[in-house]
Order: structure tokens, then sequence, then C-alpha cells
């Protein structure tokens, strides 16, 4: 403002000469889910609880981000499965996951996922335990709600 009436008081600040630069719509480098496949496309016997074997996935993230747990539960049986993990990783994630449900792998129908980066491996869990993978839509935590009341109480 200073600068543009013949001032120079500009010439102080920390940016004095510096433009700024107009920042036109948003580009959104965040990775894309490969193979995402919409809740909405999920059976409906996933709905009615009607069977054992349609999972919730979720990873808690510990205090200060250092570790959490890998957490899965059960629709119509309600288990509550979880097991520590020391980062957010992809990796890390599917690790977890897989090793809590190889043992029972012939339960393991559908898995639905939230749409973070780390069940980008998504794939590799559904060839491994032989089941289909669904992911929520973004920000509606209520079509996982029995995993997210039981993290709640986790934490």
């Amino acid at each position: 403002m200073d600068k543009a009436i013949s001032g120079a008081l500009y010439k102080y600040l920390r940016h004095q000469h510096k433009k700024y630069r107009k920042r036109y719509g948003k580009n959104d480098y965040r990775a894309r889910m490969p193979n995402r496949v919409d809740i909405d496309q999920r059976p409906d016997v996933v709905d009615s609880r009607s069977r054992i074997g349609d999972w919730e996935v979720d990873l808690v993230i510990g205090k200060g981000h250092k570790g959490g747990f890998a957490t899965l539960a059960e629709h119509k049986s309600r288990l509550y499965l979880a097991l520590p993990i020391a980062n957010k990783s992809a990796q890390a994630a599917n690790d977890a996951i897989t090793t809590l449900l190889v043992p029972i792998k012939h339960w393991v129908k559908t898995l639905t996922f939230d749409n973070g980066r780390e069940f980008s491996w998504h794939n590799k869990l559904a060839e491994t335990l032989n089941c289909c993978t669904y992911f929520a839509k973004p920000y509606h935590f209520w079509e996982r709600g029995l995993n997210e009341n039981h993290n709640r109480a986790l934490r």
C-alpha cells in the first residue's frame, strides 16, 4: 500500500521487493488410489450384517505421530483386532493386516478402508486374502462407524 503512493516504508519490510505470485486454481499433487472401488459397489449383504467376514480397516496413529495400531473390526461378530505398527507407511499397514488376517483368511470376504495413502497396497491384500476391497467416501466416517467407535475406545 505504501509503495503504491510513493512511500518509502515498504523498504523496511521483510519482503520489500518481492512480487506476490497469484495462484490460480489448486493443484492436487497427492497420490491417487489405484483401482479404487467405491463403497456404493459393495454388496448389500455387508450392510445387513448377516454374514461373518466383512471387515472395516483403519490405522490409529500414536501420540506425536510415533507408532500406532492397525485396527480391524468385523461387522457381524464385532470382533476387534489391533496390532502395533512402527509407522504409517503402506508397507507397515499391509504387513500388519496380513499378519492379523492370514490365519483366519477363510473368514475374510470384504475389506472396507478409508482413503488414506497407507492403504494403497489394497490390491496385494485382496490377492493374499482372496477377498474384495472397498473404499468409503472421503470424510464420510459414518460409513465405517463400527471401526471408528472401537478406535475411539482404544485411544
